[in-house]
């Protein structure tokens, strides 16, 4: 590229490069076009979505996709699986606007989304009343004041975006859109550190427990965001929860889609059932008085479960209900959920 112009020769090289590392196929398509000022317009379409790049300025093909490859609209055109290997994937903030629900958020990583759901500042009551159906004695209700808002997803990590991130599935219940599972909290951290490193300025983790608990609640104060548990006479199942969550009156066999019951008042699915779902504390007693941000024990040998799962009884799946494990334990019932926002 001399001059502002394109010679013959680097069209060729630059189309070459686009070509390996996009193969075309029946959705996606690509092509080179010179503008009337002599820049190079590089198009990638994927079925209805287009995305154009203009090339002004010297460099090699090599170097040239790479800074196209940055570009939001070019990341959202891209389907993971058309990437070389040797071409590391990077997502990007796709989209971002408000619904009847509220804000959200849209995470781009090839052609899998992962969507956010805005959780503004508040107070609650933390844990279970003494006469709630199901109740466990660490449940003791207390204050808590949420100061910063923050970002949930809307689902736990499914198996497709694991893989996507990851380069492997883990997963017993296999499907894209069912929660990865058999991960423990130490194997959700490579993956965070990973994403992160992936989506520049994305900064995902753990969720703690209060804001899980929270989130989950959506404003709420009862058993479930729809009401109390209405138990049999085992423990086993409750009509309540049918709509809402996956769990082993529904479900005993093992997982299902994500996005298969109803969401909580915030727009996020599964908040209980399918998979319990790591939180970044350390299992510990809660605070006798009210507390603001809370974030666990400093030090601890069991990191905090929440929700329930495909394989809980009723009375497991609530919203004060909490478990813990060793941060290296994996099973068929653990995944996790992100969040993103401040640190903590």
């Amino acid at each position: 590229m001399k001059n502002g112009h394109v010679g013959l020769r680097t069209a060729h090289d630059l189309l070459t490069e686009a070509t390996r590392r996009f193969p075309p196929d029946d959705q996606k398509r690509h092509a080179l076009t010179l503008t009337d000022s002599g820049k190079l317009r590089l198009s990638l379409m994927l079925g209805e979505q287009r995305c154009d790049v203009e090339i002004d300025e010297d460099g090699t093909s090599q170097s040239i996709l790479d800074e196209c490859e940055k570009q939001p609209q070019f990341i959202a055109a891209c389907g993971a699986g058309s990437r070389s290997e040797t071409s590391p994937l990077r997502g990007a903030v796709s989209e971002e606007g408000e619904d009847a629900t509220g804000r959200f958020m849209v995470v781009a990583l090839g052609n899998v989304v992962q969507r956010f759901r805005w959780v503004a500042p508040g107070k609650f009551t933390m844990g279970s009343p003494e006469n709630e159906a199901g109740r466990w004695d660490d449940e003791q209700q207390h204050e808590v004041e949420i100061t910063r808002g923050y970002w949930m997803a809307d689902t736990p990590v499914t198996q497709a975006l694991w893989a996507a991130v990851m380069g492997e599935n883990p997963s017993r219940f296999t499907g894209d859109n069912r929660p990865v599972e058999r991960v423990s909290w130490i194997d959700c951290q490579g993956f965070i550190t990973k994403f992160n490193g992936m989506v520049p300025g994305l900064d995902s983790r753990l969720p703690t427990e209060a804001e899980w608990e929270y989130a989950c609640r959506g404003g709420t104060t009862g058993t479930t965001w729809v009401g109390e548990l209405n138990l049999d006479r085992n423990e086993t199942r409750a009509s309540i929860l049918d709509p809402i969550a996956v769990y082993y009156g529904n479900s005993p066999d093992g997982t299902q889609p994500v996005k298969t019951k109803a969401t909580n008042p915030l727009g996020l699915y599964d908040m209980l059932g399918n998979v319990y779902e790591w939180c970044r504390d350390w299992f510990g007693d809660y605070a006798a008085k009210p507390s603001t941000d809370p974030s666990g024990p400093r030090k601890g040998s069991r990191r905090v479960i929440r929700g329930g799962c495909w394989h809980s009884c009723a009375r497991y799946v609530r919203a004060a209900i909490r478990f813990a494990y060793d941060p290296g334990y994996r099973d068929a019932t653990l995944g996790f959920r992100l969040a993103r926002g401040h640190k903590v």
